[in-house]
Parts: structure tokens; sequence; C-alpha cells
């Protein structure tokens, strides 16, 4: 399908054509904009956030279906079985940032969120409801896979740095504390720290 199809099939094409490119607002997590979604299929590139002690099994497998999702209800039902993957990093990073905070939460620990990439990604689907976001039923192979760290894009075969150790720890006594031993004083100012360190 060319992008001239892809455009006419899309709702995007209806409100950009109405309102002006760019003119999709905010839905939910951050500016998404009609280029957003142009620049993504047609470069066939799409972002997943996903836990740092994943990563050692993604190297290994790909993105693999969901069998057991992070969501409950209605949207851990539609998830089960795909790959979710998004226009853009910010919609991505929302995601993740609420599974690192509830895992944090109920759990007292939780690994730093990992950013990344899924190249020449062709057969997806659009959620019906959740423009920023799209799935595939694939597996989605450790070769199209990049992750983001210290500010570049690498392959995904340079993550062996990368695994669950890379966490950040609830303690009664002073807070929160991360893999360095960095103390912070409330969920907030962890939030903050985590969402820095992925995208930058």
């Amino acid at each position: 399908m060319s992008i001239t199809e892809k455009l006419v099939k899309h709702d995007f094409f209806q409100e950009a054509t109405e309102n002006g490119p760019g003119s999709l607002g905010h839905l939910g997590s951050g500016y998404f904009t009609f280029a957003n979604w142009l620049e993504a299929v047609e470069n066939h590139i799409y972002y997943h956030c996903t836990s740092a002690e994943l990563i050692p099994n993604i190297m290994q497998k790909g993105l693999l279906p969901s069998v057991k999702p992070n969501w409950g209800g209605t949207l851990g039902g539609s998830s089960l079985g795909k790959v979710y993957l998004s226009y853009t990093p910010e919609h991505a990073i929302y995601y993740c940032m609420i599974v690192f905070r509830d895992k944090l939460n109920s759990e007292g620990r939780a690994s730093i969120p990992v950013l990344i990439r899924a190249k020449n990604i062709k057969n997806v689907s659009q959620d019906p409801d959740d423009k920023e976001s799209i799935w595939t039923d694939k597996i989605i192979p450790p070769s199209e896979i990049e992750f983001f760290w210290q500010g570049q894009w690498k392959q995904l075969s340079q993550a062996g740095e990368i695994d669950g150790d890379l966490e950040y720890v609830r303690n009664d006594m002073y807070g929160y504390m991360d893999w360095e031993g960095e103390i912070f004083d409330n969920i907030d100012e962890v939030l903050a720290d985590v969402k820095s360190f992925i995208s930058s």
C-alpha cells in the first residue's frame, strides 16, 4: 500500500485536513502530530519501552507477543498475543513509566525502563482506541531492534551491560535508592530521575 493510500484510509488524514497538519493535539501522553505518524509509517520505525531486566531475553528471542500483559481488564485482554508499539518515543515512555511506578510501589523494587525501537516493521495494525499505538502479532527479531542508551541509539547486540541489577529500591528508612546508591525522598523524584535517564 502506498503512503497516499495509507493517508486516505487513516482517520488522521481527515483530522489533519480539516484542522491543519500538526493539529492532532494532546492525546494523553504528549504532543502527537500528523508529521510523527507520517514519519513512522514511511520509515517503518516504531518505539517500545521495556524493563531492563527483560533486555537479556529480548537479545536472545526478540520482542515476543504478550502472554502476560501488564494491564488488567479490557486493555489487558486486547494486549494478549500482541507486541504493542508507538509512533513516538514519548508515548512508549509514558506507558512504561506507569508500569515502572506501579511495580516500584507494589513490590518495592523495579528495573529501570529502557527505550527501544523496531525497524522494518511493515505488517502492523492500528489500535482503534489509541491513535498513538499500533500492534503486531509477529515476533520482532533482535536484528531489527535498537536501544537508546547514554544519548544514542545502539544495536541490541551491544546491550550486554543492561540487566535487572539496574533498579530502584524502596526503603522505609531513606525513601528510595537507585543502583548507584543515590537517595530520593519520594516517588516523584524517582520518576523524574528515571525519565531523564531514559531520554538523555
